[in-house]
């Protein structure tokens, strides 16, 4: 039966060698493109958000986006009036004033990730 391996927290640590990788990153990028290449991977998913440091980790990882089969799927952020009722209904639900929470802003700096003002919103409550 086929399977889909989902990996949402990717340790960065493995790339970078200021933090300590140095030979291990390169070794790391060599096997993990070695098994890209060979087929070897199969049906796995990487979730990155949309900032800086994913960024670099995505180009280290993938450098020929759409070779070896692998494809980059962008999800466009959601409006902020959208993230701001899904924030407004959630506070209430949970018995939370809106306004107290501070949706608004929170709504704003989300940058249309949901799922961070989700947690922006489980922080301050």
């Amino acid at each position: 039966r086929p399977r889909v391996t989902r990996v949402r927290d990717f340790p960065f640590t493995l790339l970078d060698a200021s933090m300590g990788g140095g030979a291990r990153s390169a070794e790391f990028l060599d096997r993990f493109h070695a098994a890209l290449q060979g087929g070897s991977m199969r049906r796995v998913v990487f979730c990155f958000n949309d900032t800086a440091e994913d960024y670099r980790a995505v180009s280290r990882l993938f450098p020929r986006p759409g070779a070896d089969g692998a494809a980059m799927i962008t999800f466009d952020g959601v409006p902020r009036t959208f993230a701001q009722r899904a924030l407004d209904a959630a506070a209430r639900k949970e018995g939370i004033d809106p306004a107290a929470a501070g949706v608004a802003g929170l709504a704003a700096e989300c940058g249309g990730d949901l799922r961070h003002a989700l947690n922006a919103l489980q922080l301050v409550s």
